[in-house]
């Protein structure tokens, strides 16, 4: 972890206290996170702040891989200072915080498939994930999607279509034949191999199938090194910022450092 990352894991109470909207304020200043958000406009990597931007070390091409670090509400790090975002609303639903993988960090030429577990709308979420891996030369072999009332599917390329699969069936987080394809993790377990780049994408806003989602997650494909990126809202109580949901934000902070710890880039989306 970065040291703004490092301090955010040693006091993420600070968010479960009545003063948690200006402590997140003070303990992350306009500048940081100017800084944070100008840096990956430039798209240069080299120029990436290690104060700021946590990294993996690759052993492959001996190098360091970023990525966001882990802060604050784990959303957009401009969501809720509005004194010095006045145009914080725009912020909630911003993905411009979020640093993806680079063609030129995989190692293996296998499959890059993406799995997208409450696609909504399409153009909001796999249509999101799918070009901005293009933009950094990452380009899907395979798609699965689930979403119980997909919206927008009029908007899918064909080119995109070709090569998708979406289910409108619930996702579930059950472990047995009948439910292989509506488990997203059985999925994985059975299409990814170590050299593939799989992406995952986890919000059906069902807490607890999510959660038990994740943990199979780290009895499986995890520990077998089949999931690369994973991306995932996990809802948890914030009443100070608005936000409803199980769990505390602590509990949260240390599920996705854990996916990171197993080398998993673990995301928290908006």
């Amino acid at each position: 972890p970065s040291p703004l990352e490092a301090e955010w894991l040693r006091h993420a109470e600070w968010m479960e206290t009545d003063k948690a909207p200006l402590l997140l304020c003070e303990r992350l200043p306009r500048r940081t996170v100017a800084k944070w958000l100008e840096e990956l406009e430039t798209s240069d990597l080299d120029a990436l702040s290690p104060s700021i931007f946590s990294a993996f070390w690759h052993l492959h091409d001996a190098s360091l891989h970023w990525i966001e670090p882990l802060v604050a509400t784990l959303q957009h790090p401009a969501s809720h200072c509005q004194n010095m975002w006045p145009e914080n609303f725009r912020h909630l639903e911003s993905r411009g915080y979020l640093l993806l993988s680079r063609n030129d960090w995989l190692a293996d030429p296998g499959q890059r498939i993406l799995f997208d577990a409450g696609v909504s709308t399409y153009k909001n979420s796999t249509s999101w994930l799918f070009q901005s891996y293009s933009r950094n030369g990452i380009v899907f072999d395979r798609i699965f999607g689930w979403e119980m009332q997909l919206e927008g599917h009029e908007q899918i390329p064909l080119h995109v279509l070709q090569q998708s699969s979406f289910s409108t069936d619930p996702v579930v987080s059950t472990k047995d034949g009948h439910s292989a394809t509506a488990n997203p993790v059985q999925l994985i377990s059975q299409l990814c191999q170590p050299e593939d780049f799989c992406v995952f994408k986890l919000d059906i806003n069902r807490s607890v199938t999510e959660r038990e989602l994740v943990d199979q997650l780290l009895e499986g494909p995890v520990s077998q090194g089949l999931l690369d990126e994973f991306f995932w809202k996990d809802q948890v109580e914030m009443p100070h910022f608005g936000l409803s949901g199980s769990g505390s934000l602590q509990q949260s902070y240390h599920r996705f450092l854990r996916l990171r710890n197993h080398g998993v880039r673990a995301h928290s989306w908006p």
